[in-house]
């Protein structure tokens, strides 16, 4: 894993099969499933609108982040699941 030298937050969301996601970043968050017996695996890169002091997870992904600039919050939006259309 290689990050800048500067801070990054850290966030997980801990799944009932002993199994974890982790994102770890600033402005381009990695997420990593991390198993019981501690093997990771990257899952995802996510780049972020701005640098992130803090992140939450939620469903395997980044859904919200506080900007250390202004002390905004961004909630990211989902593209909605396509549905199949009834024949």
């Amino acid at each position: 894993m290689a990050f800048n030298a500067g801070y990054f937050s850290v966030a997980a969301e801990p799944r009932a099969d002993g199994t974890f996601d982790l994102a770890m970043g600033g402005d381009d968050a990695k997420i990593f499933n991390i198993t019981p017996h501690g093997a990771a695996t990257q899952r995802d890169d996510v780049c972020l609108p701005r640098f992130a002091i803090e992140l939450t997870l939620r469903g395997g992904t980044v859904d919200a982040m506080l900007d250390g600039a202004d002390s905004a919050l961004f909630v990211t939006t989902r593209t909605p699941s396509r549905r199949r259309a009834a024949r």
